[in-house]
Parts: structure tokens; sequence; C-alpha cells
């Protein structure tokens, strides 16, 4: 654990670098050295949305050239993504042109008339039901079909010409209802995949010529570089269902031939059987359960299987992720055995979904593979702080992610491109400069949490075959019921620091063994095994429980008990099980019983107790265990309460802190005592505790040797010898809310609202530029718009205006003159120009004009005032200019003229201390606004708060008499970038492109988050 201080590239954060826009060599390299001095271990080269050079091309190759370069220069990784967008498989809109039968496949059905075009559909069956049989009855569709009147109505359509055979060509028989199952294939024309359509990944073909198309280019001018600096190539949002979201033929995963493969692999006829797949018929379970376990077979040999065999060749690690993580029926776990890395995404802020995460890391576990990757950030908003990262990244880190991938680097933020599910985590953000404390806390967790094996002596079975037969498209709530069972099983798992691992049946059927007393998936073991509510189980799962349980295992069912095995009664039954035998060894308990059932029967390498003694449900655990040690990482997940917490490991043990913020290792204050160990520790919100726990020397006296100065108890109330800490009585100095204020950026005025002239339909009055992009681009007509300010008491001569590629405009105008030629570098974003204002602003109304030629890629966005005034106002058309002011509060700059201002600002007081011999201080924020806050003593960095506790030892740097203290406040692109139009909510989940304009949830007004901080004060004691 030597680079525990300083990890290498391969364990810190990878920039998920979205390539968006006309890509230039010198560019590229100065963004990688920006990633290289921040703290970041290399990046994917991944070509999105507003990409300006050619997907592929000689032109893209060469950038792709000048990146690797660069990236082997500077010791970082290089990996490769496998689209230009996502979802991986179309090669850029490639792959679906090459042959119709790789194009995007589907199973529908469709009541009454069939909604699509007669050259993409091929009927597969036709169903009648009699209404008269009461088929309302349900909640959703039929529970009854005529089968002889299905074969006649059948016979009738195949004996109709081929241009007569539309769904409305059927006779009109008002009593019946008529039920179409068709094969769907995806017309050409999709904008999102380039005029293409996405693809089929169950067909084998498409596999065969995604790699022709992408990899094998890429193996043909950098093979000599894999392995190497381009470690591996990743694919994202793998799915069967992509473009039928929202769209009412109730569709499931096909692809041409399955009826053929179906009926060779299970002896009967899918096509027979195909209302099973929609309606609860006899034998509907064996009908499901077969046909999604093939689904899953071809999709992971068909697709990842191929790609990573392709890797495994070229000595490529490949990875990457299904879409959400896992589609109710897909079994992800037969994926990850074709990863190099298994992958996950976590998407929002939010800490909830965690399923996906340990699928993935339990995958790994049991197939030997040692990193697990998670994209993280997407759509967290442009507000996330360090604070909101280490949240979420310390809940990845707990479900056994070890290697964060972050979304999105922009390289270009122009137009449409800022917008891409923010936050932008790039270089320009005004929080950059700190990016290293963040990165360098990330990858020491990465580094720490790569080490050895996790301990995990729980299988909980994945019951994605239960959630198959439970699931019909007409209505989910069923295979929804079974899905919250499991989930609510795992947190109960999770909050009862029970750890445990997940197990397909796929992988435990070809993987599985009982030695020696315990259950092995690969190369994991366990002691205990749970059911979460299954409703079926595959014979051979059931067969290695047996032995399980025979052999002593312990095997508990929360609720029933499965109550079939393989194939319930229906097509093709053959295995007979006797569930009562079966039921006889089975412990059963309902779930609210589990977190007991649990802890009877199984022992734990770490109690969790709060002070009194009840277990701490908000604090989860992560422990593995070295050739030398055992590692253990402790979160607290609440972002509002804290928890002081008494922790008991079974043994002596010598316990080693590690900071995974700073890298600096120090020895913990614990006792052992009666052959335990014990220890306390206070959790603020969002805090964490990574400990080292390495075996005690063997003649250490026996029990109640003090090695701190703790008060401890052991569960029962039986005090410990530990002595009462003695604290030192305390002094503080509260520093007053009249700071001086200095501003290190220009402040800004974000204008999103415009006139637009010079179109057929004029609009005279403001709109938002959304708005008006909307207008401009159905009118196809030359423009002009128009942005407009107030400036009432501010005189100062130098400003700015911002103007986001303004290569676009024929002129631009400020007060009917011309700048031009005024143009003064850029800010943000080489893509946004500056134009002096020097001399050309007035009191009163102030406009500026841009004069722009229509194009389809024409860009509508706000425009940008600067300079060193303060706004006032908050409401388009109402913002008002004023001279700025040198004292502020402090608590909220936002709310004190600084309102779309987007640098850095510090606050400065002097603080009178006369006495600092023998003494210690530390700086406190009773609340911090701001991404980070660095602080200055004297003129010098005491660092940087980044999350709670807000404190900062300054002591070294305090000296008798006055004292400059000075907070640096950092804030995020959010106040100058939106979106400003969402009404305010109290938990934000999704921030993306629709977020901007988002209609449902708009206010006129603005939105803005806090920037400041409330209370500071500094805390004297004795020093000990």
């Amino acid at each position: 654990m030597t680079n525990f201080e300083n990890p290498t590239s391969e364990y810190r954060p990878l920039s998920f670098w979205s390539w968006n826009g006309r890509l230039r060599e010198e560019e590229l390299r100065r963004q990688i050295m920006e990633m290289k001095e921040q703290g970041w271990g290399g990046f994917f080269m991944h070509a999105r949305t507003g990409l300006e050079t050619e997907y592929l091309s000689e032109e893209w190759m060469s950038m792709v050239e000048a990146a690797v370069k660069e990236a082997s220069r500077l010791g970082l990784e290089a990996w490769l993504y496998d689209e230009n967008g996502w979802p991986s498989g179309t090669a850029g809109g490639i792959v679906p042109r090459l042959d119709p039968a790789l194009r995007e496949t589907h199973l529908m059905m469709a009541k009454g008339r069939i909604p699509y075009r007669e050259e993409d559909v091929r009927i597969l069956a036709v169903y009648e039901v009699e209404k008269q049989y009461g088929i309302r009855a349900r909640s959703y569709g039929a529970d009854h079909l005529d089968v002889e009147f299905r074969n006649f109505l059948r016979s009738d359509l195949d004996s109709l010409g081929p241009a007569d055979k539309r769904a409305d060509c059927v006779p009109d028989y008002p009593d019946k209802e008529v039920l179409f199952f068709f094969q769907w294939r995806a017309p050409l024309g999709n904008a999102r995949f380039n005029g293409a359509s996405y693809v089929d990944l169950l067909h084998p073909g498409t596999a065969d010529a995604f790699i022709a198309s992408t990899h094998e280019q890429y193996a043909a001018r950098f093979g000599s570089r894999f392995g190497g600096v381009i470690p591996g190539i990743f694919m994202d949002d793998l799915t069967l269902v992509w473009n039928i979201w929202g769209m009412k033929s109730y569709a499931l995963p096909w692809t041409e031939g399955l009826e053929e493969m179906f009926a060779g692999e299970y002896g009967y006829s899918l096509t027979e059987y195909l209302p099973h797949l929609y309606y609860e018929l006899e034998g509907y379970r064996k009908v499901r359960l077969d046909y999604y376990r093939l689904v899953n077979r071809l999709f992971a040999r068909n697709w990842t299987q191929r790609i990573n065999d392709w890797c495994l060749d070229k000595g490529l690690i490949s990875t990457g992720h299904l879409m959400g993580g896992s589609r109710g029926y897909i079994d992800p776990m037969q994926h990850y055995e074709h990863m190099g890395s298994p992958a996950t995404d976590h998407l929002a802020f939010q800490c909830k979904s965690f399923a996906a995460h340990r699928l993935a890391q339990s995958a790994a576990s049991q197939l030997g593979k040692t990193r697990v990757v998670c994209e993280v950030y997407a759509a967290c908003g442009q507000d996330l702080t360090f604070e909101g990262q280490k949240w979420i990244a310390d809940w990845l880190f707990i479900h056994g992610i070890n290697q964060l991938v972050m979304h999105l680097s922009l390289y270009d933020m122009a137009g449409h491109r800022k917008r891409d599910h923010p936050p932008t985590l790039s270089w320009q953000q005004p929080w950059w400069p700190y990016n290293h404390v963040m990165a360098g806390y990330q990858a020491r967790l990465s580094y720490m949490l790569s080490c050895g094996r996790r301990m995990a002596d729980i299988l909980v079975i994945h019951p994605v075959e239960s959630v198959g037969v439970a699931y019909t498209p007409l209505d989910p709530r069923q295979s929804e019921a079974v899905s919250g069972k499991y989930e609510r099983m795992l947190q109960l798992l999770l909050e009862s620091h029970r750890d445990f691992e997940l197990g397909s049946e796929e992988l435990m059927e070809r993987y599985g063994a009982v030695r020696d007393g315990k259950l092995y998936v690969g190369q994991s073991c366990y002691q205990t095994v749970l059911l979460p509510g299954l409703l079926t189980l595959r014979g051979a799962v059931a067969r290695l429980l047996e032995n399980f349980m025979e052999a002593g295992g312990l095997v508990i069912a929360c609720g029933e008990v499965p109550a079939a095995v393989d194939d319930s009664p229906g097509p093709g039954s053959s295995y007979g099980w006797d569930q009562a035998s079966f039921m006889q060894r089975v412990r059963t308990c309902p779930i609210h019983m589990l977190e007991e059932v649990v802890r009877e029967s199984t022992a734990s390498p770490v109690t969790v107790t709060g002070m009194d003694g009840k277990p701490a449900a908000q604090i989860f655990l992560h422990m593995r265990q070295t050739a030398d040690s055992n590692i253990c990482f402790l979160i607290n997940h609440s972002r509002k309460q804290g928890c002081r917490t008494r922790l008991l490991f079974p043994g002596k043990w010598n316990i080693t802190m590690l900071d995974p913020a700073t890298g600096i290792e120090s020895a913990a204050s614990c006792t052992s005592w009666q052959g335990n160990t014990y220890m306390e520790h206070e959790f603020p919100p969002v805090g964490s505790l990574l400990l080292k726990l390495t075996d005690a020397d063997k003649d250490l006296p026996g029990d109640g040797i003090e090695q701190t100065s703790l008060l401890l108890r052991e569960p029962g109330s039986v005090q410990s010898p530990a002595k009462p800490l003695q604290r030192q009585p305390e002094e503080a100095i509260f520093l007053h809310e009249n700071w001086r204020l200095k501003l290190l950026d220009h402040n800004a005025l974000t204008l999103d609202y415009c006139t637009i002239a010079g179109i057929a339909t004029a609009a005279p009055a403001p709109m938002h530029h959304m708005k008006a992009h909307a207008m401009i681009m159905e009118h196809k007509q030359d423009f002009i718009l128009e942005y407009q300010f107030q400036v009432k008491g501010w005189t100062e001569a130098t400003a700015w205006a911002v103007v986001e590629r303004p290569e676009q405009c024929r002129y631009i105008e400020f007060n009917g003159q011309r700048i031009q030629d005024q143009e003064s570098g850029w800010r943000i974003d080489p893509s946004f120009r500056k134009f002096s204002l020097a001399g050309l602003v007035r009191q009163g109304l102030n406009t500026l004009r841009l004069s722009c030629a229509w194009h389809e890629k024409a860009i509508v966005e706000p425009v940008y005032i600067e300079g060193d005034f303060r706004v006032e106002g908050a409401s388009h058309g109402a913002f008002v200019l004023v001279s700025p002011r040198e004292n502020c509060s402090g608590v909220n700059l936002a709310r004190e003229g600084y309102c779309f201002y987007a640098g850095q600002a510090e606050l400065s007081q002097a603080v009178r201390i006369n006495n600092v011999a023998d003494r210690r201080f530390r700086l406190e924020l009773v609340g911090m606004d701001a991404v980070c806050v660095e602080v200055l003593v004297n003129g010098k960095s005491a660092g940087v708060i980044a999350w709670k506790p807000y404190t900062l030892d300054i002591t070294g740097l305090v000296q008798p008499g006055e004292n400059g203290i000075t907070l640096r406040l950092v804030p995020s692109l959010h106040n100058l970038l939106g979106p400003h139009h969402i009404q305010q909510q109290e938990e934000k989940k999704w921030i993306g492109p629709a977020s901007f304009d988002d209609k449902s949830n708009w206010s006129d007004f603005y939105h803005f988050v806090p920037f400041g901080v409330s209370g500071a004060g500094i805390r004297i004691s004795r020093s000990s």
C-alpha cells in the first residue's frame, strides 16, 4: 500500500472527454495538460453531440494520434470510446446501413391495427379475443383466447396479397378483438443515429460489422499502443429496446430467426405462445422463462462476448455498461463475464440506486476481475460541489466501484454543448484550479479499495429470472413488485452493516460448487444464501442449494420459497421438484425480521452502533481483506445529520486511520478489551472513515490494555477500562458579517431573453433564447437579435460583451456602434469571445444587436455583459447595473449584486489575537455555499475547506497582534449558465438539455444557488 499518498494514473479519475467541436491538436494537448495538472489519470475520447470533425475520418484519426502521444508523454491513459454519441453499436450510422437485418428489431403487439409502415412489419401471428368472455375484467388485456378462430384468421390473412396485408384489411368482427403480434424493424432516417437507426444487438452480424467499422480502424492505426497508453475501449448504454420508449406497441426483444432458435432450444414453437409473453395464460411462466433465458444468452454471446474476444486478442480491456445498469429482465452479470472491467453508470444527484453497482462488483469478485468502473455525475447540474461529489463517490466506493469516469468534460461549450447533461467537469469551471483536492481523495480511495478482496459472506440471488416471469409490457407492476422486495432486502442488509454480494443464476449454474460447507461461485465463497421472494429457481441452482444445505449451509427465504423450478407446468415440462423437501431445509422469515435472523445466524467482522447501542442505520461499510491487513471504509450517508458511533472489531487489532483527503496515516484511538477492539468516531454529515487493521502484537498483555483515553462501553453496558477524555477548555472569536469584498474576476450579467427582427413574423416582445431559436429555425431567414439592459449610476468605462461563436454574425453593434474590431480574448471557453464596450455604456437603456445569416446550425444563445458592477433586478428586461460596494455581509453574494457571478471572490477582515503561545487555532464556518473555500491567514494559504466539518487548523500561520483572515470562495458555473428558469425544488433529480426549456416547470423569475458563508469563527484551545 505504498501508493496511498500518491496513487498512480490507473487509480485516478478518468475524464469522459466530449469531443464535440472542430478538433485542433494544440487545443487537445492544452486540455490534456489541464487534466494532468489537476490530478486525473487519463481520458476517454468520446465523440459527442456538436462534433464538427468527421467521425472516423483521417482528420479524426490524426486528432486521436495527437491525444495518444500527449497522454504517453505525460504518463496518462488514453482510452477509446467506440461510438459517435450513444448508445454503442451503430458506428455513427454505418452499421444499420450495411444490411437491414442489422437494424433494431422488436416483437410487438397491437390491438385492432398496426400503427407502422407495411415495409417495416412482418406479421408473426394474429389472435382474436371474444369480448363475451369478459376480457375487460382484469386490469390489463385478455385472459381468454379463441384458438380455433385464431387459426382461421391467420389463414385468411395468409391468403391475401402482399399489398393487402394491412391491419385495416382484416374483416371487422364487432364482438371480437384482434391482436396482432409482429416483428418490427426500424427504418432508416433517425436523426439521433445520423439518419440511420439503432441496431439489433442480438444478431451476431451486428457485432462483427461494428468491429470491422470501428475497432479494426483503431487497430490498424494504433494497434502497437494497445495495452499500453491505450488500455481499453468503452461501450455505452447497451440496450435491446431503444426508441420504442413512449410508444404503445409493447416492444420486446427480437431478432431474425428467433423462432427457429427457440424451437431448437426448447422443442416447441414460440409463435404459438406469443400471447403468453403478455398475458397470464396457462403455462405462461415456462414460456417467459425460456424466452428471456434465450434472449439473455444471445445478447451476451452475440454482442458482449464477441467484442471482448476481439479485445482480448488485441490486448485491450473491454468495459462499458447496460442502459440504466439493468433493464429488468436483462441479466447484467452475464455481460460482466465478458468484460475486462465490469461497469455501471450513476446518473443525477441521488444516492438511492445501488443494485446495479453491486451486480458489477459481485461479478468482478466472482470472476477474478480487479476493477469496477462507473460513469458518474451526469445530470447532477452545474452547481455540484466538492461535498456533493464526495457524497456520490463515497456511495459508489461503498458498493464496490473503484474506478470513476467523470461525466462530462467539454472540449467546446458553444451553443447546446454547454447544456449536455451538466455539470461541466473540466477547465472551464471556476473551481478547476482546486480539482486536485477532489481528484486526490477519489484516487486514494480507488487505490485502497482495489486492494485484496471484499469480505462478504452473504449471497443474495438476483431475481432477474423471476422478474422476467412476472413482466408484461402491458403492466409492469407485478415485475416491479418482485424487484421491490429484492431492493428492500438489500437496503435492510445495508443498514444492518451486513456486507453481501449478488448471484446470477446463470453464473451460479456454471461456476457454483460446494466445498468445506461453503458455497463457492467462481473465486468467491459464502456462508449464507438469501432468496428475495423469488417466483422461480433454476433446477441446477436448486440442486446446488440443496447440496449446500446438506453440508451445513444456511439458506434463508425472505417470504415464500420459490413455487417453481425451471419449467413449471407448461409446454415441454420435464423436471420434477420436491418443493416440500426443499422447504424443510430453507429457513423462512418475513422481511421485517431479516436483520434479526441474519444477525443470529452469521457473524460480522464489525459492529457499528450509535451511542445508544442501536445499529447506526445511516452508516454503511465496505470491508476488504489483504495479505497482511483488513481495510474498513465507512460512510455517513446522511447529508444533514451527523452520527457518533462505536465500532467493535472481533479480535485484537492495531488500527491506522488513513485520510483520503491528504494521504496522511495516523494511529487511531482504540481499546482492546475482552478479545475485541473498540473505537469511537463521530461522523459529520457526508463524513467518512478509512481504517487499516493489522493483527496486534501477540506479546501484548491481556485484556484491559489501554490504547486510548476514550470512554467505551461494550454492548450490554459493561464499562471498559478506558478513561474518559478530558477536554481542554476552549475560547472562540466570532468573525463579524462585514467583510471586505474583492472579486478575482469581473462580475457578469447573463442576458437570456432577446427580441427578433428581420424575419417574416417579427417578435418585438422579449422571449427566451431557446424559443427564439425555434422560431428562427422555423422561418429559415436571416435575423437580428437584440439584447437589452439598464444602467443606473454605474460609471465604470471598462466593460465587455461576450458573444458565443461571433463568426456567425455579419455585424455586432452596441448602442449603435459596430464593435467587431474590439475583440479582446475569450471568457470561460475559447468560443465565448469578448468585445470591449469601453466608452459605449450609457445611463439608462443599452442595446446589443447581433445581425446573423440563417443556416441550419445557427446559434441563438445568451450574451453576457462583464465589468465591475453589481446587478439589481430579477427578471428579464429589469436587470439594472449599479456601482459596486467595498463591503458585504458575505452570507449570499447572489443577493448582494452578484447573482450571475462565476469567478472566485475573497472575503477579508482583520482579527486581533494577543496570545498565541501553547495554543491551537481552528477556523470554523457555520455554513458554506460554495464548491470549496480556500482559507488564507496573513496572506498564506492554510488549506481548502471542501466538505463537512467546515473546519481547518490554522495554528502555524497565526501571529501575535493583527491577523488578516481571507476566505476565497469558489463557485460553479450554475449562476452564469443555468438552468435559470426551473422552479426551485427541494431535491433536484435530473438536469439535462430539456431542463433549460422545461415548460412544465417553468418560471419567468430566475433561480440562483446561494454563494457565500454563514457564520465564521476561530476556536482556540490549549496545545496538548
